[in-house]
């Protein structure tokens, strides 16, 4: 060790301009700010230098390996080195810190006289404006966790450690915002441990299964296909909710074979009504970007329609609209590519992260899924009623299918039905039902099912 730390010392030492050892222990190599050694050592001193509002705000960039991926890692670099710089300007350098991949903490003193919220919000649109690189503009999001420190309540590290949590809460809820730090918090670490343990075993044992929500014309009356929804009923923790499970799934990879054996289970399963009669019925199947930036995801989606027998026409691949707006650039190709083949591509949740018209005439796309946080009480709410029937307008003049999530009452079916062709699903309609439940329901019904007339078993 010592002979490696000779020879380290004297490699720098070769020209005067190269920064002494010291330097790249304490600080990161790519953006110049200082590193997690250094904060560690630094931490205790803030504490002890700041008397008055000690924050501790830990930054993580959404999706950056896929970013890296897609881009190439020069790519990714220089937009570490860009939000580098632009942290260091909102905070001052020396507050700035690299502690990870893409992973920033910053400690600084709260005195702006601005609530905390309000000040945290201005950081968070400082950091969405978009960042020039190589000429091109390149919009990312980010997920912030905060701790404001009280002093002597807890050490500096717990702190930290408080801020992080809250760094993974927001990135549980869906990414793209910013939380300050609460006691439930720590329960959620050891819960998500627990979980992504659990994960890994109900992969191996095949503990998952696959259910079936029926998807309605509403003008008819007729079902026009299903949406294959996951299902995980753990032995250890009983029913997980896909909200609890399918993010952790994501950062670990798990979600490209859990995804793989849905897109079978459903393929299978429509391809088994085709047999029947009912070759008019359609499936679609969630997709997350880890799965849509996986190498082998196009020959794996035809490799299964193959071996299945489904007509490609027949599968609906849905997407957020995070994906399909963030992540254009990255998957575009593919997209373009699957729609070639005949596989149609949805938007789930549109509106819930308001999409610019630009954007959307862009997309491959066939379906618009209006975001069920519109038809929600929607009826009772103009302003959500008047966004619905524009969504609905919209869609329509261009093109798309357009299908109303979260259908769950009497008077959102009759004042939805008024559109044409227009489709809908949610519990109103039948609430997600295992693969045997489906059948009954095609079985007992057939192609023209009036949803009122559906039996309680399956609302």
């Amino acid at each position: 060790m010592k002979r490696l730390l000779k020879e380290l010392l004297n490699r720098f030492r070769k020209e005067d301009s190269i920064k002494s050892l010291d330097y790249y222990i304490y600080h990161d190599n790519l953006t110049g700010l200082p590193n997690k050694t250094s904060l560690m050592e630094d931490l205790p001193l803030y504490f002890n230098c700041i008397k008055e509002n000690p924050v501790i705000i830990a930054i993580d960039i959404n999706h950056f390996k896929l970013i890296s991926d897609s881009m190439g890692p020069n790519f990714a670099d220089e937009l570490l080195q860009n939000v580098a710089s632009r942290l260091n300007k909102i905070f001052g350098a020396g507050n700035v810190y690299r502690i990870d991949e893409a992973e920033y903490v910053v400690i600084y003193d709260h005195n702006s006289g601005k609530d905390l919220s309000e000040s945290l919000t201005l950081v968070f649109s400082q950091l969405k404006k978009p960042y020039e690189i190589r000429r091109s503009k390149m919009y990312i999001n980010v997920s912030m966790g905060v701790a404001p420190c009280r002093n002597g309540e807890k050490t500096p590290q717990e702190y930290l450690e408080c801020a992080q949590r809250a760094l993974e809460d927001t990135q549980r809820r869906g990414r793209n915002g910013f939380l300050i730090y609460k006691e439930y918090m720590d329960e959620l670490v050891k819960e998500k441990m627990q979980i992504e343990k659990l994960l890994h075993k109900a992969v191996e044992n095949r503990e998952f299964e696959v259910y079936y929500q029926p998807q309605m014309i509403l003008e008819s009356g007729k079902i026009s296909g299903f949406e294959a929804l996951l299902r995980w009923n753990s032995p250890e923790l009983g029913f997980v909710y896909p909200d609890q499970f399918i993010r952790i799934a994501e950062e670990n990879r798990l979600i490209i074979p859990i995804g793989e054996f849905v897109l079978k289970k459903a393929c299978s399963f429509l391809k088994k009504l085709h047999r029947i009669g009912y070759k008019n019925l359609s499936i679609a199947v969630n997709v997350s970007n880890v799965q849509l930036l996986n190498d082998g995801f196009i020959n794996g989606v035809l490799d299964i329609l193959e071996k299945t027998g489904l007509n490609p026409d027949k599968l609906v691949l849905e997407m957020t609209e995070e994906i399909l707006t963030e992540s254009y650039d990255m998957v575009k190709e593919k997209l373009i590519s699957l729609k070639q083949k005949g596989i149609k591509i949805a938007m789930d949740d549109f509106g819930k992260n308001y999409s610019t018209l630009d954007v959307l005439s862009r997309l491959p796309i066939n379906t618009l899924k209006i975001d069920k946080v519109f038809i929600e009480n929607f009826l009772q709410d103009k302003p959500k009623q008047l966004i619905t029937d524009l969504i609905i307008s919209i869609g329509k003049k261009m093109g798309f299918e357009v299908l109303a999530e979260g259908v769950e009452t009497r008077e959102q079916y009759e004042y939805l039905k008024k559109y044409e062709n227009i489709k809908a699903q949610g519990f109103y309609i039948s609430k997600p039902v295992p693969i045997e439940h489906a059948e009954k329901i095609v079985r007992k019904y057939g192609p023209n099912i009036i949803n009122w007339k559906l039996s309680c078993d399956y609302r």
